[in-house]
């Protein structure tokens, strides 16, 4: 699967490279090194229900990969919400 979708990013963005981030709870998420700008893919199940409420990032595009549908968004630096050191306000 990994290798799917790292071929299909290849072909779209040239070299990539695939780091694995926590956070996604039950959903496979990756920073994707080689992009410009700094791209994150997700399975976009995951996103449906926040689309328009202004809290998650830009989204590029939504690609079918190996039976998946992955968004690619914008990276946003920063802590996922159930972080150990997560304190909301």
């Amino acid at each position: 699967m990994i290798e799917e979708i790292t071929e299909k990013l290849n072909g779209r963005f040239g070299k990539v490279n695939l780091i694995r981030l926590t956070g996604g709870y039950t959903n496979l998420t990756f920073l994707i090194e080689g992009t410009n700008p700094l791209l994150v893919a997700n399975e976009v199940n995951c996103l449906n229900f926040l689309q328009g409420s202004g809290v998650i990032p830009i989204i590029h595009d939504v690609l079918d990969i190996s039976n998946m549908r992955i968004v690619l968004m914008d990276y946003k630096n920063g802590i996922h919400g159930h972080s150990n050191t997560y304190k909301p306000l």
